[in-house]
């Protein structure tokens, strides 16, 4: 089961933080069990989930096995996303940061996918590492906040064992034995983050 703290947005009441652990080993945010558990939290049987093309295609597959309508989002090319979509009809969209993208770009994708949504319906994020110009999950607050969305939750996913709620390094992992690693240790990345925004039900008037 995940646990909730919380996590500070500046300028902003906290949000809640939920973890939960994965069997990926990578830096990739929707691994595919990440994925099974994002459609049962965020979706129901029989809802749209839409994807971007900068997430894996995996998302398909669970859709079609948990019950859920799918279909992809064009992000790479200047086709506008709208076409071909209905409006107002989307639970989920799931995106991956595009790292190369300025805020501003993003801040009009996320406008059009806001557009998709349905209200109430939730936009994930996996966020980047890091960006060459800032803090990834700041940049991707701000655009998302000024296409009109709310940061409502963010979600972290856990690359190793939380036994009794507790962080333990793997069993395997002894630096002391290794004289080939550096001293100090470098850090150990053990997580990706997940950024959850909720389109409003009434629609601002910016």
């Amino acid at each position: 089961m995940p646990f909730t703290s919380g996590t500070t947005d500046p300028g902003r009441e906290p949000v809640p933080l939920t973890v939960w652990t994965t069997r990926t080993q990578d830096d990739e945010p929707f691994s595919e069990d990440v994925l099974g558990r994002v459609l049962d939290a965020y979706s129901r049987r029989g809802d749209l989930v839409l994807s971007t093309t900068s997430v894996p295609p995996a998302v398909g597959d669970r859709c079609i096995t948990a019950g859920r309508r799918h279909r992809t989002v064009n992000t790479t090319t200047e086709v506008d996303i709208l076409t071909g979509h209905r409006l107002d009809a989307a639970a989920l969209i799931v995106d991956l940061h595009t790292s190369t993208a300025s805020r501003t770009v993003r801040a009009a994708l996320y406008e059009k996918m806001a557009f998709l949504l349905r209200p109430a319906g939730i936009l994930l994020i996996g966020l980047p590492p890091s960006i060459p110009d800032g803090d990834p999950l700041t940049d991707t607050v701000a655009a998302a906040r000024s296409a009109g969305l709310t940061y409502t939750q963010h979600l972290l996913t856990i690359r190793i064992p939380l036994p009794a709620g507790f962080l333990t390094p793997p069993a395997d992992w002894d630096p002391a034995g290794d004289p080939t690693l550096p001293t100090p240790l470098p850090p150990l990345r053990v997580h990706a983050d997940i950024a959850v925004f909720t389109r409003p039900t009434v629609r601002s008037s910016r």
